[in-house]
């Protein structure tokens, strides 16, 4: 009752399956408050011949559409299908899939969970590159805002949500702000990494 992360690195075709391996770790009487789960992929290439990553997340799908939702899996699953699709630059279909897991992360986990923000975040960057750049700033904003407090102001992670919504203004015209939104994500980043990061 001890483990909390579960590392699949030959994800099953069946979900039941994955949905087992789960269940062993995420089990009635577990001292952890959170189980990380990593699943492996095929290369992309491999991937685009037998479309494991797709195959997967529906069944996990079809599996909580028929049998109820768990909601952390549900969250990442839609969330990983949602980034897979990104991946290969289909934002059109990716946005329903990240406002499935964003609507879902709200209202199980809570807006301020970290699943729910790194969902967020990526709503952000599917609007922004479908050129619906009104709504990719409001949830650019407001990842930064979130992050900040879910994170602290000077964490990389709040580092990443501002270059991103830089290149939102930057995109909008608004050149001075995004200047300062990157500015503002360089020095984070150099105070957390300093000499390690080369790029600096």
């Amino acid at each position: 009752h001890r483990a909390n992360v579960v590392v699949n690195y030959d994800t099953p075709w069946n979900s039941t399956r994955l949905m087992q391996r789960i269940g062993r770790v995420n089990r009635i009487g577990t001292q952890a408050t959170h189980i990380y789960i990593y699943n492996f992929y095929p290369t992309a290439c491999v991937d685009d011949d037998i479309e494991l990553r797709k195959k997967a997340i529906m069944k996990l799908q079809a599996f909580h559409t028929a049998l109820g939702e768990d909601s952390q899996v549900n969250i990442i699953a839609n969330n990983s299908y949602a980034v897979f699709l990104m991946g290969k630059d289909r934002y059109a279909e990716a946005e329903p899939w990240a406002r499935k897991a964003l609507e879902i992360g709200s209202r199980v986990e809570g807006p301020e969970h970290q699943n729910t923000i790194i969902t967020q975040l990526n709503l952000s960057c599917i609007e922004r590159e479908l050129g619906h750049l009104e709504q990719a700033a409001e949830l650019g904003r407001a990842c930064v805002d979130l992050f900040a407090r879910v994170f602290g102001p000077q964490h990389p992670n709040t580092a990443v949500a501002k270059q991103d919504y830089a290149a939102i203004l930057n995109l909008q015209g608004h050149n001075d702000a995004a200047q300062a939104e990157l500015s503002a994500a360089i020095a984070i980043n150099k105070a957390a990494l300093g000499d390690k990061n080369p790029g600096f």
